[in-house]
């Protein structure tokens, strides 16, 4: 009985050390092939589409920290940023609620009487598109900020009203067959 305990330690210890053995020298074996087979050790270049990627996230997080202010500013300042068409809707709402968004804006500064008529009749519009836009800063390139312009006509397509305004409402200029008005972009922000 004795000896089948002896053995059976010595087994376990001779297992244990063959365990230990291979954890110390297959990782080095294996390394040693892989380093003949994908030249582990030379430095190459950094693919240039990685740094696009990086670039699109330092921008993403500078842009979420600017102010309503700081955006208003960058969109308008024709000088210092270039404002790009943009294909796809980049606002977090749908184009339904971002005309209607329009319309509620455009009616509340008539209602704190700062344009000079009322621009939007229930029945008088029926057709509206919207453009999306985004300002880059010329310098850095790296705040962005989002606008979108909506177009309304009316039936016979002879009367025209654009709304320009930020990603969160604020009114930016409103022009129109009839009437040019650029309003005070800071003052005034659809409720969301």
């Amino acid at each position: 009985m004795k000896n089948t305990r002896k053995s059976k330690k010595k087994l376990y210890i001779l297992i244990f050390s063959f365990v230990v053995a291979l954890s110390l020298l297959v990782p080095g074996v294996t390394m040693h092939f892989i380093s003949d087979y994908r030249n582990i050790g030379v430095i190459n270049d950094v693919p240039e589409d990685m740094y696009d990627m990086t670039a699109s996230a330092v921008s993403k997080v500078m842009s979420e920290q600017l102010t309503e202010s700081e955006k208003v500013s960058l969109i308008l300042d024709s000088e210092g940023s270039t404002l790009l068409p943009v294909d796809d809707n980049p606002m977090k709402r749908n184009t339904y609620a971002l005309k209607n968004g329009a319309i509620d804006a455009v009616n509340a500064l008539y209602d704190k009487q700062l344009l000079s008529h009322a621009l939007f009749d229930e029945n008088s519009w029926y057709y509206w598109t919207i453009e999306y836009y985004k300002s880059v800063d010329n310098t850095t390139k790296t705040y962005y900020a989002y606008s979108y312009t909506v177009h309304f006509s009316d039936y016979s397509n002879t009367e025209h009203i654009n709304v320009h305004l930020t990603e969160n409402g604020t009114v930016l200029s409103i022009t129109s067959d009839v009437n040019t008005q650029h309003v005070q972009a800071e003052e005034y922000q659809i409720a969301e």
